[in-house]
């Protein structure tokens, strides 16, 4: 029975490892996240500056109640991030009933144009595929902060 001594011990402290872990999860996510994100900013091909801007992370919980973070682009008022992205065909422009649409700086206006479509410009996934270890180990240090403390 001697080899039982110290077990209370033994668990009680690795009940507070994990609880410090489990506590650290979403600070880790968002420091891998936090990698991409900024990969993502440099790889935006900058006109406005507001798809640059709109590159952000959050921070959540999903459905099963684990953490969630999630890097995005875009947004309401910054439609070219998937333009960007994934190219456009090419397609008709049409004004609205009783509108035209202007045509740049040159003053003039029309009832629709035919766009030529847009390469893609991808920023994102290439992104992701360049930070994928480096992410990782922002994660991992910051999971391996947790446990030293």
């Amino acid at each position: 029975m001697g080899q039982m001594k110290g077990i209370a011990e033994m668990q009680a402290a690795t009940q507070r490892l994990i609880a410090r872990v489990q506590a650290s999860v979403p600070d880790a996510l968002l420091a891998g996240a936090e990698v991409v994100a900024e990969r993502i900013r440099q790889n935006v091909s900058v006109r406005s500056g507001e798809l640059r801007d709109s590159v952000r992370v959050e921070v959540g919980q999903g459905a099963d109640g684990r953490p969630l973070v999630t890097v995005q682009a875009g947004g309401p008022g910054v439609p070219q991030a998937l333009w960007d992205e994934f190219g456009t065909a090419a397609h008709r422009i049409a004004a609205q009933p009783g509108h035209a649409l202007r045509l740049g700086a040159t003053g003039r206006f029309a009832a629709a144009v035919q766009h030529p479509g847009e390469p893609p410009r991808p920023y994102f996934r290439p992104a992701v595929d360049a930070t994928d270890e480096a992410a990782a180990q922002a994660t991992a240090a910051q999971l391996r902060r947790a446990t030293e403390s």
